[in-house]
């Protein structure tokens, strides 16, 4: 169990979500609360943090089997959390990587490719 803010694990967890350059360069991004974990593809998820409350709670320990973990304490969990009232779960996610190549070969789908957005606003307007 962590039990402090001072831990190298919390530091990066605080500045990834902070910085997006630090999770550009990490290809990583954090995914908060039950509904994206149990979401979240489990083949992309790196490691799992949940609050000492959250891992008491019945029916989460077996879903957390076979996935990497680390139990936090409750006030080092709420200095990580990007919400008022965290849920007690968040996920450390590797960003997918697709190739223009293997995208266009597939038979079936319709896609829209976008770079370099500057106001993701603006594209469902």
């Amino acid at each position: 169990m962590i039990t402090s803010t001072a831990s190298k694990q919390i530091k990066n967890l605080v500045l990834l979500g902070k910085k997006a350059k630090a999770r550009k360069e990490q290809q990583v991004f954090l995914a908060e609360g039950r509904k994206m974990f149990e979401e979240a593809p489990k083949e992309l998820i790196k490691k799992v943090y949940v609050s000492e409350t959250f891992f008491r709670e019945a029916g989460y320990e077996k879903q957390l089997s076979g996935t990497e973990y680390e139990v936090l304490k409750d006030s080092v969990f709420a200095s990580v959390s990007d919400t008022a009232t965290p849920q007690g779960i968040l996920c450390v996610i590797s960003m997918p990587k697709w190739d223009i190549q293997s995208l266009t070969g597939q038979r079936q789908g319709l896609f829209l490719l976008l770079e370099n957005i500057q106001d993701p606003g603006n594209l469902g307007t």
